[in-house]
């Protein structure tokens, strides 16, 4: 999936779906993080100018929920580095690095914030019964980014090719969609090849 406009009403649906709702349990916040995979998804796909401008709008938005902008000023602009520093790396088309990327470097920078704020870097005040909880919410995030991942790429750019054609039939299309029409022709024989290509089944990372 790569239209602009798909994957920011893609991140809105989740992040109204994190804020929405309480995800404490046992004292520790159990959010999904699927905005932010939607985020570092956008800024692998997108062009540089596209994805700034997404940036941008994601934390306009964001911002107004959050009760300290700085902080999440500073997540944003390091998954904008460590994305654009995967971009650069043979292995950047592979699924799984991406996801991992994104999900290293937000839960790095998350875990880093936390500590300055607390001043307690690398000792956080955490109590013995809630690391237990923490690293469940590691693990399911974890999982979460890479299905997530997967999810947008492929069935994502299925249901994004239909859409189009549906469009066209209409007669909606504006130029660039028209472009990104003629370019995502799919076989449905090669989405097995494709999905063991994309995870790095046959290429190293």
């Amino acid at each position: 999936m790569k239209n602009p406009f798909l994957l920011f009403i893609l991140w809105l649906f989740f992040f109204l779906f994190e804020i929405l709702f309480p995800w404490d349990l046992g004292g520790v916040s159990m959010k999904p993080f699927g905005s932010y995979y939607v985020l570092g998804y956008a800024l692998f796909v997108l062009p540089f100018l596209s994805s700034l401008l997404f940036g941008a709008a994601v934390f306009w938005i964001q911002s107004s929920y959050s009760h300290d902008p700085l902080s999440l000023l500073m997540i944003i602009a390091l998954l904008y580095g460590g994305v654009f520093w995967v971009r650069r790396k043979t292995f950047s088309e592979n699924l799984g690095a991406r996801a991992i990327t994104v999900f290293v470097v937000l839960f790095v920078g998350i875990y880093l914030l936390s500590g300055l704020q607390k001043g307690a870097l690398f000792f956080p005040t955490f109590r013995s019964t809630l690391w237990g909880f923490a690293f469940l919410q590691w693990v399911i995030n974890f999982v979460w980014a890479i299905f997530l991942f997967w999810l947008l790429e492929e069935p994502g750019a299925v249901w994004e090719d239909r859409f189009f054609s549906f469009r066209a039939k209409k007669g909606q299309l504006h130029l660039f969609e028209a472009r990104h029409l003629r370019k995502i022709h799919r076989s449905p024989f090669k989405i097995q090849r494709r999905v063991r290509r994309r995870f790095g089944f046959k290429d190293s990372w």
